[in-house]
C-alpha cells in the first residue's frame, strides 16, 4: 500500500515536471524579467543593492534565483529551473492537500490534474517570477497545519518557515496567513488544548519565525548601515509605490498591452497573446490564458462548497473556501493594474473547490465512477490539446483559431 502511494506521488510529480521542463531552453536568451532579476540577484547578495531591479518587492526571489543558477548554471536552465521544480511540487502539494482535507482520492486527483494542465501555471513555471515558488511554500504551510491538527506531527514549526518564505517572496499571503492562524486556533480550542504553552508556541510558529525570516532576508541591504526603522519605512514606501502603479510602469511591452481584470478570471474565457515567429500554416505563440473548461466552474463550485460546508459543518471544506475568497478578494478589490500571473496564488484553492464540485456532481449519476472517469478523460484530452500551444511549440494555426477568437491573440 505504501509502495503504491509512493509510486503514485512520484508519478504526479514526474508528469508535472516533464510538462514544465520540456523546451525551457528553446529560447537561449533572457525573456521577461529574467535579465533584471538575474543581475539583481548577484548584486543584492554581494553588495546589498537591488539594482537594476526595483526595491518594492521583498528580496527572497534573489536568494532562490541565485541558488538555481549555482545548481544549474548561468544559462536558461539556471534562470528557469527553480520555477519548473516549485511548479511541479505545487501540483503534487495540491494532490496531498486535497487528500488530507477531503479524504477522497478522486477529489485530490482531479484538483491536481486541473493545476497540472493549467496554461498560466505552466507558462510561469517556465519563468523566473516569484508567484510560482511563493504559492508552493504557502501550500506547504497549509498542509503542515492540517497534518499537525490530525495528530501526525509533533510540531507545526515547519509551517512557520514555509509562511516566512512565502511572505518573503510576495505580500499576497498576509491575509491568508491570518486566516490559517485563525483556523489553527479554532481547531486547538475546539480540541480543548488551550494553554499558555500552546499560545506561546503558536505565536512563535505563526509570528516570530515568519517575521524573523522576513527581516533576515534584508541582511545584505541592512549591512550597508540601514536600521530596522529604515526597513519599516522601506516597506511603507514600497506599499505606496505599488498602489500608485500604472501599466506604463511595467517593463515588458507585451505585459503593458495585456492587463487582466480579476473580475474576469472566473466568469469569462481569458486568452491573450501573440504569434511568435513567421506567418504560415504552423506557428508558435506566446500565450497567457486560463483553462476555461475548469476556471468557469469555480464560482458555481464555491457556492456549492459554501452550502455543503454549512450543512455538513465541514471545517476542511470551509477553510479552502475562505482561503480562496481571501486570496481572490484581495485582487478583486485592488485598484492598480494587474496581470494574469497574479491569479496563480488563487488557483490551487479555486481548483480544490472545483474538484470537490466535480466529484459531487459525478456522484449523482447512476454509475458515479464511470461518470468521473469520463469527466477526467475529457479534462486530460483538453489539457493535452492546450499544452503544445502554451508551451511555445509549433502548432497548426487553424486548429487553435477558435480558441484565439475567445480572447485577444495577434496573428501574423
Amino acid at each position: 500500500m505504501l509502495r503504491k502511494r509512493v509510486l503514485w506521488i512520484a508519478g504526479i510529480f514526474i508528469f508535472a515536471f516533464v510538462l514544465r521542463f520540456w523546451g525551457i531552453a528553446y529560447k537561449w536568451h533572457y525573456t521577461g524579467d529574467q535579465e533584471t532579476i538575474v543581475r539583481a540577484s548577484a548584486n543584492f547578495l554581494r553588495n546589498g543593492s537591488f539594482s537594476p531591479d526595483d526595491w518594492v518587492h521583498p528580496p527572497m526571489k534573489y536568494y532562490l534565483a541565485e541558488a538555481s543558477i549555482k545548481l544549474f548554471g548561468h544559462n536558461p536552465y539556471g534562470w528557469r529551473m527553480k520555477n519548473v521544480i516549485f511548479g511541479s511540487l505545487s501540483v503534487l502539494m495540491v494532490y496531498l492537500l486535497g487528500k488530507e482535507l477531503f479524504r477522497d482520492d478522486k477529489t485530490a486527483f482531479a484538483a491536481s490534474v486541473f493545476l497540472l494542465f493549467e496554461p498560466v501555471h505552466i507558462a510561469y513555471s517556465r519563468s523566473i517570477l516569484g508567484e510560482v515558488p511563493s504559492i508552493f511554500f504557502f501550500l506547504g504551510a497549509v498542509y503542515v497545519v492540517v497534518v499537525y491538527l490530525k495528530g501526525r506531527l509533533r510540531s507545526p514549526i515547519i509551517a512557520g518557515f514555509c509562511l516566512g518564505v512565502a511572505l518573503a517572496i510576495k505580500w499576497y499571503y498576509i491575509v491568508p496567513c491570518i486566516v490559517l492562524l485563525s483556523y489553527f486556533l479554532a481547531a486547538r480550542r475546539s480540541a480543548g488544548n488551550w494553554s499558555l504553552e500552546t499560545v506561546l508556541h503558536t505565536f512563535g510558529v505563526f509570528v516570530l519565525i515568519p517575521l524573523g525570516i522576513y527581516i533576515l532576508q534584508y541582511y545584505p541591504w541592512m549591512s550597508r548601515g540601514y536600521s530596522l526603522g529604515d526597513l519599516f519605512n522601506l516597506q511603507i514606501d514600497a506599499y505606496r509605490i505599488l498602489q500608485a502603479q500604472t501599466l506604463g510602469d511595467f517593463s515588458s511591452e507585451f505585459m503593458r498591452h495585456s492587463p487582466s481584470s480579476p473580475l474576469q478570471w472566473f466568469v469569462m474565457p481569458v486568452v491573450y497573446g501573440s504569434q511568435d515567429g513567421v506567418a504560415g500554416i504552423f506557428g508558435n505563440f506566446v500565450i497567457l490564458m486560463l483553462n476555461p473548461m475548469v476556471s468557469l466552474f469555480t464560482f458555481p463550485a464555491a457556492v456549492y462548497a459554501l452550502y455543503r460546508s454549512h450543512k455538513d459543518k465541514d471545517a476542511s471544506l470551509f477553510i479552502i473556501l475562505v482561503l480562496f475568497l481571501c486570496t481572490y478578494g484581495q485582487f478583486a478589490i485592488v485598484s492598480r493594474p494587474l496581470l494574469l500571473y497574479s491569479v496563480i496564488p488563487v488557483l490551487p484553492f479555486a481548483y480544490l473547490l472545483t474538484a470537490y464540485g466535480l466529484t459531487a456532481f459525478c456522484s449523482r449519476f447512476r454509475n458515479p465512477s464511470r461518470a468521473y472517469k469520463w469527466a477526467m478523460i475529457v479534462v486530460i484530452i483538453w489539457g493535452a490539446y492546450l499544452y503544445p500551444l502554451v508551451a511555445g511549440g509549433y502548432v497548426p494555426v487553424l486548429a487553435y483559431r477558435p480558441l484565439f477568437l475567445l480572447g485577444r491573440v495577434t496573428l501574423l
